[in-house]
């Protein structure tokens, strides 16, 4: 049995929020230059952001 797609963007999700407790973590961020698509976690004060690539 595979793990799923969220299930693996929650794990990614939980050791950033570990690597940067201090900071504001948001999931499914829509930032107006993305225009409709969203960035998976995003650290908006560090210009940060990480996205899950589901076949990998």
């Amino acid at each position: 049995m595979s793990i799923s797609r969220w299930t693996r963007e929650d794990e990614l999700y939980r050791l950033i929020k570990r690597l940067f407790p201090a900071h504001t973590i948001r999931r499914e961020a829509s930032l107006p230059w993305l225009g409709r698509q969203r960035l998976d976690v995003c650290l908006p004060e560090l210009n940060l952001a990480t996205e899950h690539l589901a076949g990998c």
